[in-house]
């Protein structure tokens, strides 16, 4: 098991912000908070390592003037899409093993990370795998040094899938999404946020399970 000081965890935040009208998607506020926040709020309970990876320095102004406690990385690579901010986190990270995570999921499920993390030990990716062969590569772990040599890798050739990096290596560990309906029934952990409307239908779905409980 992994001990929890050898782990960085990364928040893309990005990206364009296309599908929710190019406004800054990490801030949109769910229960009167900015998504970030809500991420970064539970990543900090269980890491001291907390880095957001963010487009360019005009996005990082902003956003340091908003989270200025938090470690802000911006891309160095341009036009590859999600790689980008995860070889910039990569980068940007000194621990032995990254978890990488979107910004836009308010409803991130910290016992499904610990399985994750528990779990991570020995192998160059740690990933969520649902029945259909979809991957979450936004909700993974990765061995810093290995992988952000590989997304490097992958960019450099003109790579854009999110994927090619972790296809590239051979120590995976494929964790059955069902393993962790334990810890989260619903599987709420992986429900992400495209636009405001968006974040007005999870708002009064999570107002409604707590009304039915």
């Amino acid at each position: 098991m992994v001990c929890y000081e050898e782990i960085a965890a990364v928040v893309l935040a990005g990206g364009s912000g296309s599908r929710a009208g190019y406004v800054e998607k990490a801030l949109l506020e769910f229960d009167g908070t900015p998504l970030l926040a809500h991420v970064t709020g539970k990543l900090s309970q269980i890491t001291n390592t907390v880095i957001i990876s963010l487009r360019d320095e005009v996005q990082k102004k902003l956003f340091s003037e908003l989270f200025p406690e938090i470690t802000i990385v911006v891309d160095r690579y341009h036009g590859v899409g999600p790689l980008a901010g995860i070889e910039a986190g990569l980068s940007g990270s000194d621990k032995e093993y990254t978890l990488v995570l979107g910004c836009d999921m308010p409803f991130v499920n910290l016992d499904v990370l610990k399985y994750l993390l528990d779990r991570c030990e020995g192998f160059d990716v740690t990933i969520p795998r649902w029945s259909d062969g979809r991957f979450e590569p936004l909700h993974a772990v990765y061995r810093t040094r290995v992988m952000r040599d590989e997304v490097r890798r992958s960019i450099e050739q003109g790579e854009r899938f999110i994927l090619a990096p972790t296809f590239r290596r051979e120590l995976i560990r494929y964790i059955d999404v069902d393993e962790l309906r334990e810890f989260d029934p619903k599987l709420d952990t992986f429900r992400n946020v495209n636009t405001e409307d968006d974040v007005k239908s999870m708002f009064l779905d999570d107002n409604r399970s707590k009304i039915c409980l």
